[in-house]
């Protein structure tokens, strides 16, 4: 069976404060998540929803994504859940926005919609759904991310959609299952501006950095133990303020498998080469994780506009690469030197620096 993805990032609430990061959060998750060599879940076995951005003119009444459209989204796979149906093998679910939790329960989490303000806190109850498709074993694999408040609001509890509520499957003890949360129940989830004006979320500046740089297994898979290893060691790195931390809540006795690289071998046919620390640091590299005793290639993060999605970016440094671009945000793996990037058939540019600079910004 096929694996499949949920993936949101609001930035615009007319009724409440405007964020500056979950739509560049959520294009970089979809960007690894559909990506041949990363997440590798077809596209089109992703559903995808953002903000309009926080246009002139938007309010309450026209804003989107609504709860409707987000409830939408989880209507296939609840409906399956319900009629005991397998839907798939994994699926990924990631939320980026304001968010909030109910002072019932500390371990719950909701995403605002697009149109929620004090008086009316629309949200989606994400792990109402989840607990469903974990129950009826849905999915062999659940990982949910969400990077969003979880301070309770007395006046806001979490309202469980309505969806059905069967005798739960004996393969629910099977489901493996990984929660991601960006803050702790009761504390605030922070942005930072990455460089250039580009914000992002921290827990997802620690989530992209542990997919590409935590340990995977020897056979290529990399283990959502070590993902939460990885977080929990250096979270601290991208932290706005001392204190801040993120909670992961996984099950390490029945791992969850966030992707599969194709095993590292070494010249005498297997194994880590000679000389080579096991624990020696884990560089992405066209696609593949391999073992170096010292990094060469730099992950750099590059923005362009929402226009200019579907064309090519040129880099121009010791010859030229052609990338296609398939999101406003994404990334670039680069030797250290000096480049110019532009669109395609567009006479601006930008010139940059690896490994001086970790990030830019073209239009």
């Amino acid at each position: 069976m096929a694996d499949y993805g949920i993936v949101i990032g609001i930035d615009a609430y007319p009724g409440l404060t405007t964020l500056k990061g979950p739509r560049n959060d959520a294009n970089a998750f979809y960007a690894w998540l559909t990506d041949k060599n990363k997440g590798n879940v077809p596209p089109e076995n992703v559903s995808r929803l953002e903000c309009n951005g926080p246009v002139p003119g938007l309010t309450v009444r026209n804003a989107v994504p609504t709860r409707q459209l987000l409830d939408d989204l989880f209507r296939p796979l609840a409906e399956a859940a319900g009629a005991g149906e397998k839907y798939g093998e994994r699926l990924f679910i990631y939320l980026a926005g304001h968010g909030f939790a109910d002072n019932r329960d500390p371990d719950s989490a909701a995403l605002l919609s697009a149109e929620a303000n004090q008086n009316w806190p629309a949200h989606l109850a994400v792990l109402a759904y989840v607990n469903l498709f974990r129950r009826m074993a849905t999915f062999d694999e659940i990982i949910v991310l969400i990077d969003a408040c979880r301070v309770p609001d007395l006046s806001w509890p979490i309202a469980v959609p309505t969806i059905a509520d069967p005798v739960s499957s004996p393969e629910a003890k099977k489901v493996k299952y990984f929660v991601g949360f960006g803050t702790y129940f009761g504390d605030v989830s922070r942005e930072k501006n990455t460089g250039g004006g580009v914000y992002r979320g921290v827990f997802t500046l620690a989530l992209m950095d542990a997919l590409a740089h935590a340990q995977p297994e020897p056979d290529g898979r990399l283990l959502g133990s070590k993902v939460k290893t990885y977080i929990d060691h250096y979270f601290k790195d991208f932290a706005v303020k001392p204190n801040d931390e993120a909670e992961i809540d996984a099950n390490t006795a029945r791992d969850v498998v966030f992707m599969t690289y194709p095993p590292a071998v070494a010249e005498d046919g297997g194994g880590v080469a000679e000389g080579i620390s096991e624990s020696a640091p884990v560089l992405e590299m066209k696609g593949v994780q391999q073992l170096l005793a010292t990094p060469t290639q730099k992950t750099i993060c590059v923005t362009v506009p929402d226009a200019d999605v579907d064309k090519r970016l040129l880099i121009t440094g010791a010859g030229v690469k052609a990338i296609p671009i398939t999101a406003a945000l994404f990334f670039v793996d680069l030797e250290p030197g000096a480049y110019k990037a532009q669109v395609e058939g567009q006479a601006a540019s930008i010139l940059f620096e690896v490994p001086v600079d970790d990030a830019i910004t073209l239009g």
